[in-house]
């Protein structure tokens, strides 16, 4: 857990103080949706013509070195089913912002749209309402922050109600050179009876106290984290009616990692969580009623290469007749393979096993899991890519059912182009999968095909896909087509585009009609960029130079705001190589390593630089979801990496967030309807962190580093080139 970020110089423009400067950008957009046959089977909900105009204006303006305001306004003219629930004139997004470190007791202030965040077990959301920060000086080694806010969780400004949720909430935070980090947080969430979606008003106070010192003891490095909760209030019934108000429930949560100060390869981590039955704050994000422990070591080899292993023990539904206890029992291994032989050579290795059983013994699995993904470079701009996937689940209530079975095989390659004056990537792969009981097995073939490529103000990029799935004795099979293109082109303020995607569903039965599906659209951008106001002082600056030696970082081996646009990549790979990565394997302009680098999860993670000129344009850092189809997990996931994200870096600058985490995501995303995206600005570009829309429809979080980005509502930002 970290101070928010010290109240400082955050001019981000070359500009006089006397100088108000706007930007922004403006795009309108045409799309046509079209089905034909069974609509039932259709991705598009809506069809014939959708339109809509959506706007973002920002503002600021520097006083001085340490007083800054800055402001954003977004909406939509709206006239699109997909767009948004509302017509006509939409605000989406509202906030101003001002950080004054001139003042006696230096402050940050904003209203409108913030995220409120204390931590973890209390509040992590974005509200519409007011946040005010002070950061006294207490002294050369200590520094303090108190913070109040409040707010509605509404998502429209145009349907602000109180059933929605009403947060308000108080913490401060003491930060010592030597004892360490002390918080303490006051929570008050209100949710306001509808008759329907809230039947009972609910009224919660949360109280939490947070600890955090990183030191060294017994000749160890050692990380302490730790925090303990208590909930009063209420939240919805659980057994019956009325059976959650009045209600109390606690909250603990202690964390030590570290490894031997004499043995740097060393690492281990250890965690113990306990959530009561009643501790459930709406604006948390945990699981109620559970109990964690958890054992991680690791050790990684001088080239790169790092070993791990797991130990988890949960209990679920711990206060109530019928407990479950899930195990799970799991090894890693990721990076550099066999680099002093074979080159451009990496990829990583997963395996675990997990039972899940209940008290009554009329619950019990197991599952056991083996993925492998691996990169080889064949030569420059060509590289080989390959992956393995195999699950076996056992209901071992009756043995004498069959597990399920799933094994999946990936290959494609990756060859850098240049065409016709186009500079590119075309990528080729296949998947085949198998699923099912021995006997009742089904398999699927699914081939595609990828291109990229730039030339000038010219952009292109096309995929193209088929899915044949249910091959097998005696059943009907089904045949999916997708295919999507998109081509821009950029003149000065201006980008004109076209983009379109293709749907097909064939199956083999003679009863069912295919569904014939297509979207055709087109969009115009201006981006504009001014100022208003006299020049008192020319302020041309140059970008700081970014580190060249590796910084210690409690939440990543290495962070990724190191590695900034404009570092040489030799540079780069110094640093990667510090932080005991070793070599990358290249892609093209882009170099690749396999290995975790959040610390915390155990998702496959991979982090990569892209390279122009021998400098690095933009870093990213690409996290999996563990269960594509689950959405309650993925939206977990997310909240655990974002909470690891936010008390690295501190409060974003700006965030964005529509829609839930539902069964219809994929096409949510496509259509606009779903929006994840923080944003941290500093002074070598933006971090932006979110799940962005593919072409090729791969649901993943991505946190990039680059100079700047397109408007946060275009979910279209993900790095393309990865897969």
């Amino acid at each position: 857990m970290l101070l928010p970020a010290k109240v400082a110089n955050a001019q981000a423009r070359p500009l006089g103080f006397a100088t108000w400067h706007f930007y922004g950008a403006n795009t309108i957009r045409y799309d046509n949706f079209h089905t034909h046959g069974d609509q039932r089977s259709s991705p598009f909900r809506f069809t014939g013509s959708q339109q809509y105009d959506e706007f973002s204006l920002n503002f600021d303006r520097a006083f001085s070195s340490y007083n800054r305001v800055t402001g954003n306004f977004s909406g939509v003219l709206n006239d699109s089913d997909y767009r948004s629930r509302f017509n006509g004139l939409v605000p989406e997004r509202i906030n101003i912002r001002q950080e004054n470190g001139t003042f006696v007791v230096p402050y940050r202030a904003e209203i409108g749209d913030f995220f409120a965040f204390q931590s973890y077990r209390t509040i992590q959301r974005s509200l519409k309402g007011m946040q005010v920060e002070f950061q006294p000086d207490l002294s050369d080694t200590t520094q303090a922050s108190i913070q109040f806010f409040s707010g509605m969780a509404s998502r429209d400004w145009r349907d602000i109600k109180a059933r929605d949720g009403v947060s308000s909430g108080v913490s401060m935070m003491l930060d010592n050179a030597k004892w360490g980090t002390l918080g303490a947080n006051l929570l008050f969430n209100y949710k306001q009876a509808d008759g329907k979606r809230v039947p009972v008003s609910t009224r919660q106070y949360v109280y939490s106290a947070v600890y955090g010192n990183k030191t060294k003891l017994a000749g160890q490095h050692l990380d302490l984290q730790g925090e303990i909760g208590l909930f009063d209030g209420d939240h919805r019934d659980l057994t019956g009616t009325n059976s959650g108000q009045n209600r109390t429930g606690n909250a603990y949560f202690a964390q030590v990692s570290g490894g031997p100060v004499a043995l740097s390869q060393l690492g281990y981590r250890f965690r113990y969580e306990v959530y009561g039955q009643d501790y459930r704050p709406d604006t948390a994000s945990i699981q109620p009623d559970r109990r964690s422990a958890e054992g991680h070591v690791s050790w990684r080899f001088r080239n790169g290469l790092t070993a791990r292993g797991r130990v988890q023990s949960y209990r679920l539904n711990r206060q109530t007749l019928n407990p479950r206890d899930s195990d799970v029992y799991g090894v890693n291994v990721g990076g550099p393979i066999l680099p002093g032989t074979v080159k451009g050579f990496s990829g990583n290795f997963d395996a675990y096993q997990q039972t899940d059983q209940s008290l009554d013994k009329r619950q019990d699995q197991r599952r056991r899991v083996i993925y492998t993904r691996f990169n080889k470079t064949i030569m420059p701009g060509l590289s080989a890519r390959a992956g393995y996937f195999y699950t076996h689940n056992k209901n071992r209530v009756v043995p004498t059912i069959a597990a399920d079975i799933t094994r999946q095989f990936t290959l494609g390659l990756d060859y850098r182009f240049e065409a016709l004056g186009f500079k590119g990537t075309v990528s080729p792969g296949l998947v085949a999968r198998s699923t099912g009981k021995v006997g009742a097995v089904n398999h699927e073939y699914n081939p595609t095909l990828r291109l990229s490529g730039r030339r000038g103000p010219h952009n292109i990029s096309m995929n193209y896909s088929v899915l044949d799935q249910n091959r097998r004795p005696n059943s009907l099979g089904l045949i999916t087509y997708t295919a999507g293109a998109k081509y821009s082109y950029d003149w000065d303020k201006y980008r004109v585009g076209v983009d379109a995607n293709w749907y097909r569903r064939s199956p083999n039965d003679g009863t069912v009609q295919n569904t014939n599906a297509w979207r055709v659209g087109m969009f115009l951008t201006l981006n504009f960029d001014t100022s208003v106001g006299r020049h008192q002082k020319s302020g041309e600056r140059t970008l700081p130079e970014a580190p060249t030696e590796l910084l210690e970082s409690k939440a990543m081996v290495l962070d990724i705001a190191q590695l900034a646009p404009g570092l040489d990549v030799i540079q780069a790979r110094k640093l990667a190589i510090a932080a005991g990565l070793g070599k990358p394997t290249s892609q093209g302009n882009t170099l690749l390593w396999y290995n975790r680098i959040i610390r915390d999860m155990e998702q496959e993670q991979r982090l990569l630089v892209q390279v122009q000129s021998g400098k690095i344009i933009r870093s990213a850092l690409l996290i999996a979801f563990d269960d594509l189809g689950n959405a309650i997990n993925m939206k977990q996931i997310y909240e655990q990496a974002l909470q690891k994200l936010l008390l690295h870096y501190g409060k974003p600058s700006s965030s964005f967030i529509r829609g839930e985490f539902g069964p219809e995501i994929d096409a949510d995303l496509a259509s606009g309807q779903f929006i994840r995206v923080m944003q941290w600005q500093t002074e070598n570009g933006v971090l932006r962190f979110g799940i962005p829309r593919r072409l090729d429809g791969i649901l993943r979080m991505e946190l990039q580093f680059s100079r700047s980005f397109t408007d946060p509502r275009d979910s279209q930002w993900s790095l393309e080139e990865a897969q």
